[in-house]
């Protein structure tokens, strides 16, 4: 399978980002200059061994699966969103080929000769490091990629074209923030169409850790550390 066919952002003229705000992070490691020092003193093992569970813990935390969705311009009534949340159950396709069958159509929902627009729905704010956009290519049938993509108003261009009978993510990466909707966090991404069909299997988002998360983190690495020395 062909890697992830990544978008390259394009931010709208004269945006500027402010820089980010100091966060607990810089708490967390003022001042502990010494205990570092003392941690690269232990075996390349071990500090492996904790950075791994430090990486582990901090993946399986930024995942937000959303709490719904709606379309602003839906799927076709050939390939529908059988139960309402089909991109977003974690179940990707299969890839067309020739003949069709029941398994390969199961997965998928398709819009014919319309760009899809989706408002993706979440329990609380979020801020989003990456969008993944799960897609298919068949040119027998006039599946096609997408041409671009844009996530609450930051615009992407193609970077990569999906290799024809192919399924991949196309990868958005970034800080998208949520809008408020009636009350709900709210992430729209609109994407435009080359072929008649566009195909969809699955939408997934990764969030940014909050700080809080992060101090959390550091702060059970460190006291690690410190019952360690005092051990040692």
């Amino acid at each position: 399978m062909a890697a992830g066919t990544c978008f390259a952002k394009s931010l709208p003229q004269n945006e500027a980002r402010k820089p980010p705000a100091t966060s607990h992070l810089g708490i967390v490691l003022h001042g502990a200059g010494d205990s570092l020092r003392r941690l690269m003193r232990f075996p390349p093992a071990v500090l492996f061994a904790v950075l791994a569970l430090v990486c582990a813990t901090g993946a399986h935390a930024q995942f937000v699966v959303p709490t719904g969705y709606t379309y602003n311009a839906g799927p076709s009534s050939y390939y529908p969103d059988d139960t309402g949340m089909d991109l977003s159950n974690g179940t990707t396709g299969i890839p067309f080929s020739n003949p069709f069958n029941a398994e390969q159509l199961a997965a998928w929902t398709g819009w014919d000769n319309s760009n899809p627009s989706i408002n993706f729905q979440f329990a609380t704010p979020q801020v989003f490091s990456r969008v993944e956009i799960g897609t298919t290519r068949w040119d027998a049938a006039g599946v096609g990629p997408l041409s671009s993509a844009a996530v609450e108003g930051f615009n992407f261009v193609s970077g990569v074209a999906l290799a024809n009978g192919d399924r991949d993510w196309v990868v958005l990466d970034g800080a998208f923030a949520t809008t408020t909707v009636g009350g709900v966090p709210t992430l729209m991404i609109s994407m435009v169409r080359t072929a008649q069909w566009t195909m969809l299997d699955e939408v997934r988002f990764t969030a940014i850790p909050e700080p809080a998360q992060t101090a959390a983190v550091l702060g059970a690495l460190m006291l690690g550390v410190a019952l360690i020395v005092r051990r040692r």
